[in-house]
């Protein structure tokens, strides 16, 4: 028999997607924690959680007060 000059394409399997809409499976853990807060109790809380950070040395308020570019 004869051998073809060229070798033949590879057929690439498509790729499955979900539905748009689906919830992946980290979205519905975080469905679960979900809990409705007053907009004075959001605002303690982020208040809590931004000085445990800088505590933490994780942020730094002055440096979000910063000018985006140094002065000329």
């Amino acid at each position: 028999g004869t051998l073809p000059e060229t070798a033949p394409a590879p057929i690439m399997p498509r790729k499955t997607f979900k539905h748009l809409g689906t919830k992946t499976k980290q979205a519905e853990e975080f469905a679960e924690e979900i809990i409705e807060l007053t907009p004075e109790e959001l605002q303690g809380r982020a208040k809590r959680a931004r000085e445990r950070l800088e505590a933490a040395g994780e942020i730094d308020t002055l440096e979000d007060q910063q000018p985006d570019s140094a002065p000329p």
